[in-house]
């Protein structure tokens, strides 16, 4: 925990400390280094109290200090980790958030395919113009999910949902006739729909 404090408070603590260490010390040996060590134990037991009343304080003081800047270290350190676990939540959420409206929007243009196997032209225009109101709707919803929608290819997937819907008032020979055509032109949107999508999700 220490090492992570910044190196020259670490350092800037440490001089401090053994400056005030040695100069009771060094006060006590100039003033008395004419005298001779002593043999009396009384003598002694001055000195260490004289020592005890004064690197003790110093020492005291100084793990109090070095006690709090731990305290503050770990409420540092405590606040990033929360940080860093919103922020990773939150992308978390998005990106579920982005892959369900994904998921929902690729099933239902999928759907056109199964809605085209029908032999019910009312099962089929009732699909179709159900996947067009929500593709509308995925374009205009979920513009904070994607903030791509507004690139070309999904304007042109949104003109080929169009055509779909406009052959579909033809007569069932016209829509026999260029259905084909026109969900070869479908699956091409949709396939750059999904890449395009994909790879934003890959890379977010």
């Amino acid at each position: 925990m220490i090492a992570s404090m910044k190196p020259k408070l670490f350092y800037v603590l440490v001089i401090l400390f053994l400056i005030l260490l040695i100069l009771p010390i060094s006060i006590f040996v100039l003033t008395f280094y004419s005298q001779l060590i002593s043999n009396n134990v009384d003598d002694w037991s001055a000195f260490a109290g004289y020592l005890n009343g004064t690197t003790g304080v110093i020492i005291s003081l100084f793990t109090l200090i070095v006690t709090i800047i731990i305290a503050i270290e770990i409420s540092k350190i405590e606040s990033r980790r929360i940080k860093k676990n919103r922020k990773f939540e939150k992308q978390k959420l998005l990106r579920e958030f982005r892959e369900q409206e994904y998921k929902d929007i690729r099933n239902n243009l999928q759907s056109i395919y199964t809605a085209l196997m029908s032999s019910d032209p009312i099962e089929v225009n009732i699909i179709i113009h159900q996947v067009i109101i929500k593709y509308r709707y995925f374009l205009t919803s979920t513009y904070h999910l994607f903030p791509f929608l507004e690139e070309q290819l999904f304007q042109d997937l949104k003109v080929t949902l169009d055509k779909f819907s406009r052959l579909l008032e033809k007569s069932q020979a016209e829509v026999d006739e260029n259905k084909m055509n026109l969900l070869t032109e479908y699956v091409e949107k949709v396939d750059n729909f999904n890449l395009r999508v994909q790879t934003f999700l890959l890379e977010n």
